[in-house]
């Protein structure tokens, strides 16, 4: 794969805002952690529907 610099710049994360990419991409691929932006949404709602419940 080829680096496109974003880790040569400093960036120490990555949010992926493609729930397509994220078939493409594995954690070997990459050196920082990454936060696909599907997984994020449904995370919060998740735990706001669990928190209504209480």
């Amino acid at each position: 794969m080829k680096r496109i610099g974003l880790i040569d710049g400093g960036d120490e994360s990555i949010i992926v805002g493609s729930a397509e990419i994220v078939l493409l991409l594995g954690r070997v691929d990459l050196t920082v952690p990454y936060f696909p932006t599907t997984w994020l949404h449904a995370t919060v709602a998740v735990d706001r529907a669990l928190a209504s419940q209480s």
